[in-house]
Formats: structure tokens, sequence, C-alpha cells
């Protein structure tokens, strides 16, 4: 009888300590009321993105507006090196983390529509755990503080808001 006693104990021991730690989880995913709207509004991320293309010498295909963010489909016409990119932008506010899954989404994209690289572009935070990652397609990650820099470089004001 003492064997089940304990055995009961463990067992909703072990259900509460899941409880509490999807309780921690949700707190950390969820964003906060405090956070702040995105430094940029959605055409300005657009214009970082058609700049990166603009740069990299790549003729644009098509371009197509999301929710939260921008797919932009370009072409290096170069023979033996050329190819298709796929750029994503995605428009997070101050503080938010593009979710694990998203990249995970974007990569698979990339390999399955056959693009020679995906460029996917945030205002926020990339996750710590994508670095690794090893079956991620051919693609650039460029997060909040570097799509600061490629503004800066590019003379597109960074401050510019919704």
């Amino acid at each position: 009888m003492p064997v089940f006693l304990l055995a009961g104990i463990a067992l909703l021991l072990g259900f509460f300590l899941i409880l509490l730690s999807a309780l921690f989880d949700r707190k950390k995913t969820t964003p906060s009321s405090s956070l702040e709207e995105p430094l940029i509004s959605l055409e300005v991320l657009q214009t970082v993105c058609l700049a990166l293309v603009d740069e990299m010498k790549l003729q644009m295909i098509e371009a197509e507006k999301k929710e939260n963010g921008i797919d932009l489909l370009a072409e290096n016409p170069a023979p033996i090196i050329g190819g298709k990119y796929l750029f994503r932008g995605i428009l997070l506010k101050k503080g938010e983390t593009v979710p694990l899954p998203q990249i995970i989404e974007f990569s698979n994209t990339v390999t399955q529509e056959r693009i020679s690289k995906g460029v996917l572009v945030t205002t926020g935070q990339l996750p710590p755990e994508v670095s690794r990652l090893t079956e991620l397609a051919p693609m650039e990650l460029i997060d909040g503080k570097r799509l600061k820099q490629l503004m800066e470089k590019y003379q597109i004001p960074f401050a510019l808001t919704r």
C-alpha cells in the first residue's frame, strides 16, 4: 500500500511541475503589453529588403505583403552562379523573438521551392537555438541589430514609425 501512495504522490508532483513549467514558458513567449511598436513600418522594411536586392544586383520577380511582413522573390540572371533568392521580412515589436518554427518553415520553403538562397530579415531578435540547427537551407539571418546597421549603410531612416 505505501508503494501505491508514494507512486501517486510522485505522479501528482510530476503533473504539478509540468503545469508550473508551462506557466513559466508562457510568460517568456507571450509578448507583454509594455512592448513597444515596431521601430519601422512595413513599408520601410520593404524598402530595406528592396535595397538589399538592388545592392546584390538581383532582378525583382515578385513581392507579396503579409500581415506582419513581406516576401520578395528576386533572381540573379548570371549563368552558372545565378538563381532565385527569397527575402522574407518579418516585422516584430521591440524585444520580440522570431519563433524557431517560423525559421524552420522558411528554411523548408527555400528547400522545397529550390531557391538558391533565403534571406530572413527581422526587426526583432533571433532565437539563440537557431545557431545549433544544422539542416537549414542556405540562408542568411538578419536580426534587428544588423538590420539597423544595413539601414544606416543604405541611408534609410531607422526612426520612421507606423
